[in-house]
């Protein structure tokens, strides 16, 4: 009766593994950034969606990068290319508020020609600035959020970043290795 306990468990934590959606499981979406000194405080940031095979997103997904607000202000998006296939936009910092910035690009059509997303700001550190927490979000066609498809931290281009693998993966792998252990002990009993 035990050995069909745990390979019942066995066999659904496999499943569940198999059914997770392929961004839960991993993912190598990667939103680079290039990164340039306009004068004194000022920098600008270009940013490139590298997500292959597609290198884009689907109608209704967005990307945002966040700004933290006691590094950054006066955002401003200075992309030069066509966004007639994007919404672009940005929300400043507020340092009272305690609100970080937003440079979102959410796409208005299924695979959307990918442009450079730049935007310059001025920067309240010192030395370089360097990576940022992003996240990429399903929205319906009303606006509201639906699913937060992935998170992580921008990267330099050129810089290869390994994704992590997901925490639901790790879990399951242990649980598996655990039940096969406990499997093993109801065996020799």
């Amino acid at each position: 009766m035990r050995m069909r306990i745990v390979i019942g468990l066995i066999l659904f934590a496999g499943i569940t593994c198999l059914a997770t959606p392929r961004y839960v499981l991993a993912s190598s979406t990667e939103i680079q950034y290039q990164i340039s000194n306009v004068s004194g405080n000022e920098w600008q940031y270009t940013y490139t969606i590298n997500n292959p095979p597609t290198n884009s997103l689907s109608s209704l997904q967005a990307f945002t990068v966040f700004f933290d607000y006691n590094l950054t202000s006066n955002l401003q998006d200075t992309s030069t290319e066509s966004t007639s296939n994007w919404s672009i936009f940005s929300l400043q910092p507020d340092s009272t508020l305690l609100s970080d910035g937003n440079y979102v690009a959410q796409a208005l059509t299924d695979s959307p020609m990918t442009i450079p997303f730049t935007i310059t700001f001025d920067y309240l550190g010192s030395g370089t600035p360097g990576a940022q927490p992003f996240s990429i979000d399903q929205f319906d066609a009303n606006g509201n959020l639906t699913a937060n498809i992935i998170t992580g931290n921008t990267s330099l281009l050129g810089v290869t970043v390994t994704p992590e693998p997901a925490s639901l993966v790790l879990m399951l792998s242990g649980l598996v290795t655990l039940l096969a252990g406990c499997g093993k002990i109801v065996c020799s009993e």
